[in-house]
């Protein structure tokens, strides 16, 4: 008895595959468990966040730029406002 092909592909995984499936799964539980551990109000939005992080990867990379940016222009701001105050202030 043989397999359809289409069938087949999705009955028997590559180790690729499989491998992807666990560090995903390792990946949803894990932040499950932080988020319970430090008892959040809804822990299973982490769960949700670490589903999506792993489907689309590139979304992390542009929340870390946002808040690089962000961070960047926040230093950049309160710099320029403790050496501008003192000479404002007589």
């Amino acid at each position: 008895m043989t397999l359809d092909s289409r069938l087949a592909t999705i009955l028997t995984p590559d180790r690729q595959s499989l491998l992807f499936a666990l560090k995903g799964i390792l990946a949803m539980a894990l932040a499950l468990w932080l988020a319970m551990l430090m008892q959040l109000e809804r822990p299973y939005w982490a769960l949700i966040s670490a589903v999506f992080l792993q489907i689309r990867p590139e979304t992390g990379l542009v929340i870390f730029c946002n808040q690089l940016s962000t961070s960047a222009s926040c230093f950049a701001f309160n710099s320029s406002i403790v050496m501008l105050t003192p000479t404002f202030i007589v």
